[in-house]
C-alpha cells in the first residue's frame, strides 16, 4: 500500500509543481471527505457482508475552469457475522469537474462527477479498483465542498483468484 501511495503522491506532486508560476493563481486546492453507507451489489459477496461504512478524503487541484485532478484514500469497512469486519482500503487518482452555481459565488455550490481508478486492498490481496461519483457539494468555504454524493466502486478481481467474482459497490454518502 506504502508504494502505492507513494506513487500517487509523487504524480499529485508533479502535476502541482508543473503548474507555471502565472497560471499558479489560477490554480485552487480542493479538499473533499465523504463518509456514509456502502452495500455489495454481488450476490456472493452480499450473502456474505452486511451493510457497510466508508470514510474517504479527496485532495484536488483546480486545474482548468471546473476540472480537477486529485488523489484519494477510501477506507471501507464491511460487518461478517461471527468474524471480524471485511475491509477494503484504495489509493486511486483521478478527475472531478464540479460546476458551481451563481459563479462560484455564495454557499448553493453546484453539482459534481468524478472518476477514479487505482489500487484497492482486500485484506492482503491487492486488486485494480475504478470508481464513479455524482453529487452536490454546497461551498463550505472557497475549497472546502459539502453535501450528498452517489457512488458506484468497482473491484476487478483476477481469473485465478478463489473468488473471481468482482466486486460492485453501491456507497451513499455526504461528503
Amino acid at each position: 500500500m506504502l508504494r502505492s501511495q507513494t506513487y500517487l503522491g509523487t504524480l499529485f506532486f508533479l502535476v502541482l509543481f508543473s503548474v507555471s508560476g502565472r497560471a499558479w493563481a489560477e490554480v485552487a486546492p480542493l479538499f473533499h471527505v465523504e463518509t456514509g453507507a456502502s452495500t455489495l451489489l454481488t450476490d456472493r459477496y452480499n450473502d456474505k457482508f452486511d451493510f457497510g461504512f466508508h470514510v474517504n478524503a479527496r485532495l484536488g487541484l483546480r486545474v482548468a475552469g471546473p476540472l480537477s485532478v486529485q488523489i484519494s484514500s477510501t477506507n471501507m469497512w464491511f460487518p461478517v457475522e461471527g468474524e471480524d469486519f471485511g475491509t477494503l482500503n484504495t489509493v486511486q487518482g483521478g478527475l472531478r469537474i464540479w460546476h458551481r452555481l451563481n459563479g462560484g459565488e455564495g454557499r448553493i455550490g453546484g453539482p459534481y462527477v468524478d472518476a477514479n481508478a487505482g489500487v484497492g486492498f482486500t485484506g492482503d490481496l491487492l486488486r485494480f479498483v475504478f470508481d464513479f461519483a455524482v453529487g452536490w457539494d454546497f461551498t463550505v468555504t472557497r475549497w472546502l465542498g459539502l453535501g450528498p454524493s452517489f457512488r458506484y466502486l468497482h473491484i476487478v478481481q483476477s481469473e485465478d483468484a478463489n473468488v473471481p467474482d468482482d466486486g460492485y459497490f453501491l456507497v451513499f454518502g455526504l461528503g
